[in-house]
């Protein structure tokens, strides 16, 4: 059977060259440092969550870049550790440079790299270089999100990647943070039509 290649869609291509494209030359930091995108079911939202994790752990030339996907249950975070992990199985380059899959965590021994699923929330001491929020819309608080803001603060070019559909409460974080996202976006408008 012939392997096939995963091709981006459009909106896809558009949002990672958005979050990665947009680089201060003199500094090499990226200008987004949290991203937050709600799109429908069935669209492809693990397997970009799980490219963006293993960019983030392996190739953004980050020594001992730790990566996390979380959620409030188990099955959710998996969602896009899963991906990740068949990706790293089925292209032998990737294994070729270092990068093992492991049974719950994919990692590289020579940066100390690491992407891992995590229930709740990481355990002290975890800096988070990329913090992966899938599906977020099921989530009952923030604490996760804090918790991965608070320790992505301590890397420079850290990253917060939230990926969901929206739900159909209007109530919880991910709501909250719509509504601060549509904000801004309400003043960038208004700011450019004056």
């Amino acid at each position: 059977m012939k392997k096939r290649r995963l091709g981006l869609e459009d909106w896809q291509v558009f949002i990672l060259s958005s979050i990665f494209g947009w680089v201060d030359r003199k500094t090499g930091i990226r200008k987004y440092r949290e991203a937050f995108i709600l799109c429908p079911r069935g669209n492809g939202k693990s397997p970009l969550a799980a490219i963006v994790a293993l960019w983030m752990t392996f190739f953004d030339g980050e020594p001992g870049a730790e990566v996390y996907c979380g959620a409030n249950t188990e099955k959710q975070a998996w969602e896009a550790f899963r991906p990740a992990r068949a990706m790293v199985e089925q292209e032998p380059a990737l294994g070729g440079v270092g990068i093992v899959a492991a049974a719950k965590s994919i990692f590289k021994e020579a940066t100390r790299s690491r992407f891992q699923p995590v229930i709740g929330k990481p355990g002290d001491g975890a800096s988070v270089y990329c913090g992966i929020l899938d599906e977020w819309h099921e989530a009952d608080d923030a604490v996760l999100y804090d918790c991965f803001k608070t320790r992505a603060n301590k890397r420079k070019n850290s990253l917060i990647f939230i990926i969901s559909t929206a739900g159909v409460t209007n109530n919880g974080p991910c709501y909250a943070k719509q509504l601060d996202v549509e904000q801004i976006l309400d003043g960038q408008a208004r700011k450019r039509a004056q």
